[in-house]
This record gives C-alpha cells, sequence and structure tokens, in this order.
C-alpha cells in the first residue's frame, strides 16, 4: 500500500524533513515499514501521526528514532 511505497522512497530521500501523515488509517504494520525505512534516511526530523492506528509503543519508536539524527 502508500505507506509501504513511500517507506520505500524514504530510504533513498535526501531533501524531505517532515512528511504529513495523519488521518490516514495506517497501522502498526505500515508504521513498522514505516520505521524500517527511517532506518536509513537521515533527514526526516517531524512526523505527524495523529488520528491513525498505531500503537503508543510504535508512535514513541518512531518518534525516537528521528529524535536521535
Amino acid at each position: 500500500g502508500f505507506l509501504i511505497d513511500l517507506s520505500k522512497s524514504l530510504e533513498h530521500n535526501t531533501n524531505m524533513k517532515y512528511i504529513k501523515l495523519n488521518v490516514n488509517k495506517f497501522t502498526d504494520t505500515g508504521a513498522e515499514k514505516l520505521l524500517e525505512a527511517l532506518s536509513s534516511n537521515h533527514t526526516i526530523t517531524k512526523i505527524k501521526l495523529s488520528d491513525n492506528n498505531i500503537s503508543e509503543r510504535l508512535i514513541k519508536m518512531i518518534h525516537d528514532k528521528i529524535k536521535h539524527k
């Protein structure tokens, strides 16, 4: 789906710093793909994920990943 394609694109991103993904009905499955992509992305510093179906645990993991760049 969309989040998987976005995650693949983020692996090669060198310009984008902020993405809005709120109100998209994303679940933990998509959030895990996003977290994987953020492991190799060094430019994203802010992500808006409100109003999705993502667990607090994964939101915290994503936050921690972008916070430590």
